[in-house]
């Protein structure tokens, strides 16, 4: 078993205490008697993301590729008077246009990039605030367990690489009658990266799994509005019903350091470090069932 293995494995392990530490500490702060942000029940999103990619290098620091990129994005969400949990996935793809300096980097790089990014995360949280003054508003903080894949395809090969990671972060929404908004945050550790790169013909060229990328970070803005609500639908007891919209803009950064790609024959290559940072927003519809 590898020192490096044994060190992820310690490091992952030590941000599971701290993190499960910190829900528990969390829950001495919150007041079961206030009503929060009054999203209880369950929680269901479905919506469209449309985003703004840029991929750039830092040595030489350069903008390698950008431009817009569309996907879906589902999110399943349940909350209690003492606890949150969230199930999401987004996946967005496109075409973003090299730079004028991409050539300089690579003569290979001319035309469009080709880029393919899923991304899977479950959270657990615990309420550290709810609160009626001056807002009803609630706050939680979270810890979860996410995969990443992003497939970075150029003219000479696609290079794939995949990720888990360790989100840390908080979830802070306040409500004004119908309109709820907010901010959520998290620290994105990440576990067990590999990359693949293929050739243009799809065949593996080569295969690492010994990359330590540096954190990631993620902001978001949710907003949502109550379009319909009802305190008998769907249920022969009074349970609300609601109807919502949301807008939720984001930013999510990733940073994956310089490596030494090893070919099949054994020989070595260096490969610069890839930067993305994708701006974009999330927009659709989704139904909020008090359980």
């Amino acid at each position: 078993m590898s020192e490096l293995f044994i060190l992820k494995t310690k490091r992952i392990c030590q941000l599971i205490l701290m993190a499960s530490v910190l829900l528990m500490a969390s829950r001495s702060f919150a007041n079961p008697w206030d009503p929060g942000s009054g999203n209880l029940g369950v929680t269901l999103l479905v919506g469209y993301d449309a985003s703004y990619f840029n991929l750039s290098t830092d040595n030489p620091s350069a903008t390698v590729a950008s431009g817009t990129m569309n996907g879906f994005y589902g999110e399943l969400r349940g909350e209690t008077e003492d606890y949150w949990s969230r199930l999401r996935a987004d996946y967005s793809t496109g075409s973003p246009a090299f730079s004028e300096a991409a050539p300089l980097l690579n003569p290979n790089l001319i035309g469009s990039s080709s880029q393919k990014i899923l991304n899977v995360e479950g959270d657990l949280g615990a309420k550290a605030l709810d609160s009626d003054r001056p807002l009803p508003a609630t706050l939680t903080l979270y810890v979860g367990l996410g995969y990443r894949d992003w497939k970075n395809g150029f003219p000479m090969g696609t290079i794939d690489f995949s990720s888990f990671y360790i989100p840390l972060g908080f979830n802070y929404i306040g409500r004004l009658k119908r309109l709820t908004f907010g901010i959520d945050g998290s620290l994105q550790v990440p576990f067990f990266t590999s990359t693949k790169l293929s050739e243009s013909n799809g065949e593996p060229e080569t295969s690492t799994s010994d990359i330590n990328p540096d954190l990631g970070y993620r902001v978001e803005l949710p907003i949502t509005y109550d379009v319909y609500k009802s305190d008998n639908a769907f249920w022969m007891e009074p349970r609300q019903t609601k109807i919502l919209l949301f807008l939720t803009p984001y930013w999510q950064y990733w940073k994956i350091p310089a490596w030494k790609i090893t070919y099949l024959d054994g020989t070595f290559a260096d490969s610069p470090a890839y930067i993305t940072n994708t701006f974009g927003v999330l927009v659709g519809v989704g139904v909020n069932l008090d359980m």
